[in-house]
């Protein structure tokens, strides 16, 4: 394996530590020390120089660098290009059987899974259960196991809304009835009731022999029994 060479870099350590002893300690006095600002410019412009060469000194073993790694990679896909089509046709070979494999274990679990289906209404072709995967086949089982039970809800509670319906409806005709019953038996209780009064008022005419009380009497009950019965 090349190995890179960066011995260019050595001398360098060197040239800038001797900078850092050099001007590290430069400082400057106050706003009239002329000398000592000269001298940290100068000290500037020298690190400066010497941090620019040493960029350019990286920079072209970069561009060195850099046009080997164009070469190494040109070189691997030449390499890999080799094996390429052999390990395609391997990988097509592995990933049939594995596909029959995958098949033949599903089609174990195909009764199961019918029965599980029929059970909620679904019929579906083998050759169909036998694309599902897992967890496809879990998905697609829950999802019509939910509509099912949906709607077999919507049915009970449409069924239990009839009978309700038929619930409500005679216990109306059976109050009806009760009702009709009792306004009979109130009907029947005037009409005695009105019977009686007639009775003793027509009675008390008849024993005094007032027959013309008696027919107004006779009248005024005719007329009140009309009255009642055309309610």
């Amino acid at each position: 394996m090349t190995e890179l060479n960066l011995d260019i870099f050595k001398p360098w350590e060197t040239k800038l530590s001797i900078l850092v002893d050099k001007y590290n300690d430069l400082t400057i006095k106050d706003l009239d020390d002329e000398d000592g600002y000269h001298e940290v410019c100068e000290a500037i412009k020298d690190c400066t120089k010497h941090r620019t060469s040493v960029n350019a000194d990286g920079k072209g073993l970069r561009a060195e660098t850099n046009a080997f790694s164009k070469k190494v990679i040109a070189r691997e896909k030449e390499l890999l290009a080799i094996t390429a089509e052999t390990e395609e046709h391997l990988r097509g070979e592995k990933l049939k059987i594995d596909d029959e494999r995958t098949i033949r274990q599903r089609e174990i679990l195909l009764p199961s899974r019918q029965k599980e289906l029929k059970e909620i209404g679904i019929e579906i072709e083998d050759k169909e259960l036998l694309l599902m995967s897992p967890d496809e086949y879990r998905e697609f089982r829950d999802e019509k196991k939910l509509a099912y039970f949906e709607s077999k809800e919507a049915k009970e509670n449409e069924e239990q809304e009839k009978i309700d319906k038929v619930k409500e409806v005679e216990e109306i005709k059976k109050e009806t009835k009760k009702e009709i019953r009792l306004q009979r038996k109130e009907d029947v209780n005037k009409v005695e009731q009105l019977v009686d009064d007639f009775l003793i008022e027509w009675n008390k005419y008849k024993v005094q022999n007032n027959l013309a009380n008696c027919k107004v009497v006779k009248i005024s009950f005719i007329n009140k029994l009309k009255k009642l019965i055309n309610g």
